[in-house]
């Protein structure tokens, strides 16, 4: 399991904070907090979980979503899970993003990297990113992300599937089934 544990500060910047006290910092009312986990086992996440004194309906939605797109408004709180573009190695994969918010509270489960490292770097000394001090502005951003994410994945795909198909015209000889099954496949 890997466990990224932001606070959002008053600069609207995001400032990393330690797993073990995250829990209690959630707790502030003046907090805003962001749990990233990912590859978490059920167990692990059943003790983020009682760490975090989520309700059972929440856990629940939490413990079984999997991937499942869905959205779930609760009284006090939003759970839904959408399908991410997750970068694995030297291919991109479809995974799910189960993302449960609190007013206080921003809990992102995932089995895929969904942010880089260096986007992470780069998100942590921005004062930019962020419209506001909330977690509706910190779901926003993350939304933002994802779709250029996702519209930038979709052009690589076009300039790829585009040479690929120039190739074919000039000699077809040059492309062989496999090349034609991997784009299918991207």
């Amino acid at each position: 399991m890997i466990a990224n544990s932001f606070e959002i500060t008053e600069a609207l910047q995001l400032k990393p904070i330690a797993s073990e006290s995250v829990a209690e910092n959630a707790q502030r009312p003046d907090a805003k907090v962001w749990i990233d986990l990912m590859a978490c086992t059920p167990d692990e996440l059943e003790e983020w979980l009682d760490k975090l004194e989520v309700d059972d309906l929440e856990r629940r939605l939490c413990l079984e979503a999997g991937d499942r797109a869905g959205f779930y408004p609760l009284k006090r709180v939003i759970f839904f899970v959408i399908p991410v573009l997750a970068e694995t190695g030297s291919s991109g994969g479809v995974d799910y993003v189960s993302i449960l918010c609190k007013e206080n509270l921003l809990l992102t489960l995932h089995r895929k990297p969904v942010l880089h490292p260096q986007e992470l770097a780069a998100l942590e000394a921005s004062d930019a990113w962020l419209p506001e001090r909330s977690i509706a502005g910190l779901v926003s951003a993350l939304m933002m992300d994802q779709s250029l994410d996702c519209l930038r994945h979709t052009s690589g795909l076009r300039d790829a599937l585009s040479a690929l198909e120039e190739r074919m015209e000039r000699d077809p000889e040059s492309v062989d089934a496999e090349e034609i099954l991997e784009q299918r496949s991207l």
